[in-house]
């Protein structure tokens, strides 16, 4: 008995002295909970993400245009404002609707006494209406554009002095052949006859409806 006494009070002593060793604390695994917290986020960032390009992006306001106080209309000018300018205006609307139509006594009509003096026709008939009706769309054997028909264009100013009037009429002409007509601002000028007013001289536009390819100077004077 003496010696089992003495053996486990041996392995007591052992026990004492040697001890076990302490078992380590554990350290928090930043790396898992941060795992964690980042997937926990994505979606709320996610959700903000579909948000910001859901939401409609603000376009820069325009800027005031500044207003101007008058703007003249027409080719030369302001548009026919008293009842002498709107007179003029018509007469000359008058002259070349009868071109369009080649009407040839209407024609004759729209110019005052001796207007048509100095024109030179390719075709002379004796009378005023018979040399409109045989010279309007001729066609020069030199090959030169043929006349087909002439129309305004829209816009159109007058300025009246006293008997005489200054109308320009931005016109629209089409000749044969060609697909794209020909515009060009004409300048007529007018004079008051028994209360109407007629055409003081041939037009720009009156000599291409006769075939006429070179301007007389006289067609863009002012009469005398």
């Amino acid at each position: 008995m003496l010696a089992a006494f003495a053996v486990g009070l041996g392995l007591a002593l052992l026990a004492s002295l040697g001890g076990s060793e302490p078992t380590p604390e554990r350290e928090p695994a930043p790396a898992a909970d941060a795992d964690r917290a980042t997937s926990a986020e994505r979606p709320a960032r996610a959700g903000a993400a579909r948000r910001r390009e859901r939401e409609p992006i603000a376009s820069p306001r325009a800027e005031p245009q500044p207003e101007h106080e008058h703007v003249e209309e027409g080719p030369s000018g302001p548009p026919p404002a008293s009842t002498e300018e709107r007179a003029a205006a018509a007469a000359v609307r008058a002259y070349v609707r009868a071109l369009a139509a080649r009407d040839a006594r209407a024609l004759c009509a729209a110019f005052a006494p001796g207007a048509l003096a100095e024109a030179r026709f390719p075709r002379e008939r004796g009378s005023c209406e018979r040399t409109l009706a045989a010279s309007l769309g001729y066609r020069d054997p030199r090959g030169l554009p043929v006349w087909r028909t002439s129309r305004l264009a829209g816009a159109i100013s007058a300025r009246v002095d006293g008997e005489r009037a200054r109308v320009v009429a931005t016109v629209l002409t089409r000749y044969a052949n060609d697909r794209e007509p020909s515009v060009e601002d004409d300048i007529i000028y007018l004079e008051r006859r028994a209360g109407s007013w007629r055409l003081s001289r041939p037009s720009a536009t009156f000599y291409r409806a006769i075939g006429v390819a070179e301007l007389p100077p006289s067609a863009l004077a002012p009469p005398d």
